[in-house]
């Protein structure tokens, strides 16, 4: 934390870029850097991006749907600033979620 705080906006933004926040819930190091952070959206949308690197298997509409679950799971923490970012964020996955099932069910991936 007080190396991000010492590098400023930047700092914030690779600290929150080297955390796993592969979990339902947002965790405290992440929570604490959020909320300390000059921009906590854009910190908040660093961390989410975490989320979407690395591979899997299957349909990519089942990996959004897990991401849409952790987002849904973000919009119940107790913090306004975290669960107003979340809210908004839904509302951006469920649009990714239903136009991905789209294509996968019209066989143009």
């Amino acid at each position: 934390m007080t190396w991000a705080e010492t590098h400023g906006p930047k700092g914030f933004l690779l600290a929150a870029s080297l955390l796993n926040v592969k979990s339902e819930t947002l965790p405290q190091t992440a929570r604490r850097l959020v909320l300390k952070a000059p921009d906590p959206a854009e910190v908040l949308n660093r961390i989410f991006a975490n989320l979407q690197s690395g591979s899997f298997i299957g349909p990519l509409s089942s990996h959004l749907e897990g991401q849409l679950v952790t987002l849904q799971n973000w919009a119940k923490d107790d913090d306004p600033i975290i669960r107003m970012w979340a809210e908004k964020a839904i509302t951006y996955a469920q649009k990714s979620v239903k136009h991905q099932k789209l294509i996968e069910e019209e066989g143009m991936f």
